[in-house]
């Protein structure tokens, strides 16, 4: 059963990355400018609210995946998998898409970071 906990674990990771690019590309301030009329109004402004959806949607899917996973999994190994697992994926998008760069000691970090999810599981 502790397989599907992790399973569990990396989709609320996916889903926490998700929220984080949703909150990048969040215009409040647009939002505000044109408020709730304009934007139910202009179907082009329906477009700023996507973010806002799945912010939402990402944020309450990544908490239910986490609660399923701390089921089986001790929350201090969940939240410090989940956690790298997160920013992990944030940064290999960053630079596979958004071509941002990484330095040597980044790369190393990273490894570092990946061993240590693998040595909490392999503890369990």
């Amino acid at each position: 059963m502790k397989i599907i906990s992790w399973v569990y674990l990396f989709i609320a990771a996916g889903l926490e990355i998700g929220w984080v690019y949703c909150l990048k590309f969040m215009d409040l301030k647009k939002i505000y400018s044109i408020g709730f009329n304009g934007i139910v109004q202009n179907k082009q402004s329906l477009i700023l609210l996507i973010p806002v959806i799945g912010y939402a949607i990402t944020g309450i899917g990544n908490i239910i995946f986490f609660y399923l996973a701390m089921k089986e999994i001790p929350t201090s190994v969940a939240f410090a998998a989940w956690m790298a697992i997160t920013l992990s994926g944030v940064k290999v998008i960053d630079t596979v898409v958004f071509k941002e760069g990484i330095s040597t000691i980044q790369y190393i970090s990273f490894a570092l970071i990946i061993i240590g999810i693998i040595g909490l599981k392999k503890t369990l």
